[in-house]
């Protein structure tokens, strides 16, 4: 790529790159991918130690991200970052499924899970909290039981035997620690986290000042009526630019308009 092509892609959206990428640019369609790299090793880290060694889950994750390029459509109304990062998702969950020797979790369940996160971080944007199980559940279409199988769903382990006789893993750290946090629920609240962060970064630049700082993200949460009165806002202004904020998340969050 020549400085001066490299210098006139550098300065195009996500999806300004895509849409080139999908007219044959191959100068685009390397910038995406090269801007988009570290969120394929962020994916993948998050599974290490789950069956597939990391070179292979940062493969998996880099062929979601082609996937995501191939498959944009900026129609949906979701940033390219937002979709990237479930495809990225989902091609990782998927190799572990299937090619995983130690942990494996039934596709089903992955693909709930999958659909949970999605619904939960659609939840906490809108209501500023953690939803409950009841209404995840009426959210996404499944039952409170259904739900809490998803994400409770115990993960069988193959040759643990094995693995224990030839010394691999001592016995003792087979143990749970009961009072160790759940990684997969740290897995999904980061992932939640995370994505609504990437939609806060897509508000106009009011509406995000009003959630960042109200919000605490990346700042000592302030209290609306301090943000308004740095950005020179009435109460009713401010809570007004907050409402629609929040409208705005909710639309870019929402799971049918992300990777299927």
């Amino acid at each position: 790529m020549t400085t001066r092509v490299q210098q006139r892609l550098e300065v195009l959206t996500d999806e300004e790159l895509v849409q080139q990428a999908h007219c044959g640019n191959r100068d685009a369609r390397t910038l995406i991918v090269e801007r988009h790299m570290g969120l394929v090793r962020t994916v993948a880290q998050r599974y290490r130690g789950l069956g597939l060694p990391i070179e292979d889950l940062a493969q998996e994750g880099a062929i979601g991200l082609l996937a995501a390029i191939d498959g944009f459509d900026d129609d949906r109304g979701a940033a390219f970052p937002t979709y990237a990062f479930w495809r990225i998702r989902h091609a990782v969950t998927a190799a572990l499924t299937e090619q995983g020797h130690v942990v494996r979790l039934p596709k089903q369940i992955v693909e709930r899970r999958t659909a949970i996160a999605k619904v939960a971080a659609q939840l906490t944007a809108t209501n500023k909290r953690e939803p409950s199980v009841a209404e995840i559940a009426t959210r996404a279409g499944l039952s409170p039981a259904a739900v809490t199988e998803a994400l409770g769903a115990s993960t069988p382990v193959a040759s643990l035997n094995d693995l224990v006789a030839g010394g691999a893993v001592e016995r003792e750290a087979l143990i749970a620690d009961a009072g160790a946090p759940d990684p997969e629920a740290e897995v999904v609240e980061h992932e939640q986290l995370e994505l609504v962060k990437a939609a806060v970064g897509h508000l106009p630049s009011r509406q995000r000042i009003v959630v960042t700082h109200h919000f605490g993200l990346g700042h000592v949460p302030e209290t609306l009526a301090d943000v308004g009165r740095e950005l020179h806002l009435s109460p009713q202004r401010t809570r007004a630019l907050e409402q629609d904020a929040f409208r705005r998340l909710a639309d870019e969050l929402e799971p049918a308009a992300v990777a299927r």
